[in-house]
């Protein structure tokens, strides 16, 4: 099964529940040796200041996700990306380090 880019509906920070606003935002799960990992893709992202903190001292970041399809993951994710070039963007990339669990 290829890995498809979909939509995401929200995300948030999972300690201390402050929700990431961002204009819009993508994710795609993939299976690697039988485990799920997901790369999330947010555009015009307004907290692009803290993501851009926790790439430089190499922090991960604990989120959750809902998809537009209504389904849940939670997962520790890598900074992978923060480009402020395009002020009107603010892309952030997030890619998992480790498998993301589903919500039931």
């Amino acid at each position: 099964m290829p890995a498809k880019e979909q939509e995401l509906k929200d995300v948030y920070m999972t300690k201390s529940g402050e929700s990431i606003r961002f204009a819009h935002g993508t994710y795609v799960i993939t299976q690697v040796y039988g485990k799920k990992h997901c790369d999330l893709t947010l555009n015009n992202v307004e907290q692009y200041e803290m993501f851009e903190d926790r790439k430089d001292e190499n922090k991960d970041v604990d989120v959750t996700f809902t998809t537009q399809e209504g389904e849940k993951f939670d997962g520790k994710l890598d900074v992978k990306t923060v480009n402020r070039e395009n002020e009107q963007r603010n892309v952030v990339e997030l890619e998992s380090k480790e498998e993301i669990a589903q919500q039931a």
